[in-house]
Formats: structure tokens, C-alpha cells, sequence
């Protein structure tokens, strides 16, 4: 059976049709290939992501833990600072009290020294 020339042709476009389908079926499995690598990249670059912004999380806990105890720590200090002066105020009330009698008993002392000396001279005269 001989092959006729448009057979010739049937066949040559069949294989060319067989060639052009295992080329782009290669570029298909490239791309797919080339697409799964990407998936993966940016798998682990969000799985990346997520633990960084955990970490971040995490330290922003801890600044406002960190931030919370300091401003408890000020509080006191404050409230430290606010009693030292009070009981500085009333140490110094009780001081001028004390100078107050001090001079009392200085005033009651001259005053028994001038009572003494007057005493003296009225006896001696």
C-alpha cells in the first residue's frame, strides 16, 4: 500500500502535532516545577513572618510588664518621697518646739540668776 503524498503530509503534521504537545507538556512541567519551588519559598518565608512577629509579640509583652513594674516602683517612690517629707516637716516642729522651751527655761534661768543677784545685793546691804 503506497502512501500518498497528502498521507505524507498527514503524518508529518501528526508527529509535528506529537512534538509540539511533548514541548509544551515540558514547559508545563517546567512552570509547575518553577511554581512549586515558589509555594514553598514563600512557605517558609510567612512560616518565617509568623515566628518573628510572635517574637514580637513577646517582647512587646514584656516591655509593657517591664513598664508596668516601673511605673509601680515610681508610685512608691513618689509616695516615699511625699511621707519623708511630712515626717521632715513634723521633725522640724518638733525642733522649733523644743528651741521654744529651750529659750523658756534660758529666759526662766536669767531671771532666777537676776532674782539671785538681787537677793545678794538686798542681803548684803
Amino acid at each position: 500500500h503506497e502512501l500518498t503524498e497528502s498521507d505524507a503530509q498527514l503524518c508529518a503534521a501528526h508527529a509535528a502535532a506529537a512534538t509540539n504537545e511533548a514541548a509544551l507538556q515540558s514547559t508545563i512541567d517546567t512552570l509547575e516545577a518553577a511554581v512549586a519551588r515558589e509555594g514553598a519559598k514563600l512557605s517558609d518565608a510567612t512560616a518565617k513572618l509568623t515566628e518573628a512577629a510572635e517574637k514580637l509579640s513577646d517582647a512587646a509583652l514584656k516591655f509593657s510588664l517591664t513598664d508596668a513594674k516601673l511605673c509601680a516602683a515610681h508610685a512608691k517612690l513618689s509616695s516615699a518621697a511625699a511621707a519623708a517629707t511630712l515626717e521632715a516637716a513634723a521633725l522640724q516642729n518638733t525642733i522649733a518646739s523644743l528651741e521654744a522651751v529651750a529659750a523658756d527655761a534660758q529666759s526662766e534661768t536669767a531671771s532666777h540668776a537676776a532674782g539671785a543677784l538681787t537677793l545678794e545685793k538686798t542681803i548684803a546691804a
